[in-house]
Order: C-alpha cells, then structure tokens, then sequence
C-alpha cells in the first residue's frame, strides 16, 4: 500500500509527459533541433514506445496495489 501512489503518479507523469512530448513533435519545424543534440532527439523517438509501456505498467501496478 505505501508504494501504490508513488508508483501510480510515476507512472501517469511518465505518461503523460512522453505523449505530450510526441504529440507536440511534428508541430516542430526540422530545423529547429541543432546538429549537435539531434542525436538526443533520436534516441528519444527509438525510446518513446518501451517508455509509453513502461509507464502503462508501472501506473497499472499502482492501480492493483492501491485497490488491494
């Protein structure tokens, strides 16, 4: 139980802030991201789905526990 909103707000911050990350991507002209930090951007798009998921499973397992 003590680790249920912890882990509940983790994973919706998470969340949310990955989606509103990608939402506002194609809003962005291309160059607008210097050369030297494109390679962050990258690897952010590379990292986006397992981050959605992760954060899906982490607010899902808060849900669970603060039910129980």
């Amino acid at each position: 139980m003590s680790f249920a909103v912890p882990l509940l707000s983790l994973g919706l911050l998470v969340l949310v802030g990955t989606a509103l990350t990608l939402a506002a991507a194609p809003l962005t002209p291309s160059d607008a991201v210097p050369l030297c930090c494109r390679r962050r951007v990258d690897a952010f798009a590379r990292w986006a789905r397992p981050t959605v998921l992760a954060a899906v499973l982490a607010a899902g397992a808060g849900v669970v526990l603060l039910v129980r």
